[in-house]
């Protein structure tokens, strides 16, 4: 998709919010496919992210990145990031989702955050590599289909104070690579 494509795609904060996210207009721009929104999509890059802003459907910034992001209360990230991502790969992001759940732990709000949870992105590789015939993205039906038909990332299907306490969930960011490429390779 060109970035002209891309930028027709883009929604505001309140039509994430309370748009109707699988609309059969609606474009991704994670994966191109119509029915639902980058905030949504079930289709991990081959890093086994979903790369973008999950507000905006954008590529053109991350979540990290993202102004309206900043501002929002514990329980709007919550929903972006592990409500609307259950039983999905994760947002990309350099900072871990499962703090999200230990704030919330530490808030009361821990209702928010009950397993099956987001995808490690060790269980969005082996989906990457194995049979298409066990890639959930290739025939998934946004709106219509129930979330808790997608596997089931057995790492993530604790109650949320045994989730804290996962060093894996902690290890869950997007680490990018240093300046100049790849890690051992200098230019």
């Amino acid at each position: 998709m060109r970035k002209e494509e891309a930028a027709l795609n883009e929604v505001t904060t309140i039509q994430s919010l309370e748009g109707n996210r699988f609309h059969e207009d609606n474009v991704c721009n994670q994966c191109g496919h119509f029915g639902h929104w980058l905030g949504d999509c079930v289709f991990p890059d081959d890093s086994g992210y979903i790369k973008g802003c999950p507000v905006h459907n954008s590529k053109d910034h991350s979540w990290d990145d993202c102004p309206d992001a900043r501002k929002m209360s514990l329980e709007r990230k919550i929903m972006y990031l592990i409500l609307r991502r259950r039983n999905k790969p994760a947002i990309q992001s350099n900072r871990p989702w499962i703090a999200l759940v230990k704030a919330a732990l530490q808030q009361g709000s821990e209702e928010y955050c009950w397993g099956p949870s987001v995808w490690t992105q060790e269980f969005a590789m082996e989906i990457i590599q194995g049979p298409k015939a066990n890639q959930p993205w290739l025939d998934f039906n946004y709106g219509r289909q129930l979330i808790s038909t997608l596997p089931k990332d057995p790492e993530t299907m604790d109650d949320p104070g045994i989730l804290v306490e996962k060093r894996l969930l902690w290890d869950q960011v997007h680490k990018p690579f240093p300046k100049g490429g790849e890690p051992g390779h200098s230019f």
